[in-house]
């Protein structure tokens, strides 16, 4: 285990990130920016983008040959922020010293839809609803990109039942979606296509 610096051979900045962290009760490990599995990030940010990168990882370690190191690395994330997130979702846990991604959480993807207003990420296994979904989704991708809005009235109405029970209703306003499709650029259609 490495030394720590004794107090007086530290930076004055970095002294005065321990004091607020400690008039905070953070512990070392939080106040330097790399909180442990189990422990809150200070910050508290994370962006719909990062969250992509986590679930992506965790996807890659079902596949033969991804150790855990090897799926964080390609899926751009550090191996203690996915240790991280894999403890505190469950997706992944450590088994005889292998860290698998349980039986329950296998194949249990996420799908974006926009509904009443928002943007949302939904688990669906019903084949019924993920074809309705696509549907709307490619339905939405035209209308983005002829404006036309006419061609989503007929998802009006509708709706799709995630794996909780809840409905879900097609938002048909273009307007709505062009607004939700600004603030997330580029990260719908990269979750889209991962399925």
């Amino acid at each position: 285990m490495a030394r720590r610096k004794p107090r007086s051979k530290l930076s004055p900045g970095y002294l005065r990130r321990l004091e607020r962290g400690e008039a905070r009760g953070l512990t070392l490990s939080q106040m330097r920016g790399h909180a442990k599995a189990g422990e809150t990030p200070v910050s508290g940010i994370s962006t719909y983008k990062d969250e992509q990168r986590l679930l992506k990882a965790i996807r890659l370690l079902e596949e033969d040959g991804y150790t855990f190191s090897r799926a964080a690395r390609e899926s751009g994330v550090s191996t203690e922020r996915l240790r991280r997130y894999a403890h505190e979702t469950g997706y992944a846990t450590k088994e005889r010293g292998r860290w698998r991604v349980p039986e329950s959480q296998r194949g249990r993807a996420l799908f974006p839809i926009y509904s009443e207003g928002e943007f949302r990420r939904i688990r669906l296994s019903n084949p019924g609803d993920k074809t309705k979904l696509a549907q709307y989704m490619n339905r939405v991708r035209f209308a983005l990109a002829s404006n036309r809005p006419g061609r989503l009235s007929e998802f009006g109405g509708q709706y799709v039942t995630d794996d909780d029970g809840v409905r879900h209703y097609f938002e048909t306003d273009l307007r709505v979606i062009q607004v939700l499709e600004d603030l997330y650029a580029g990260d719908i259609e990269e979750l889209f296509e991962s399925y």
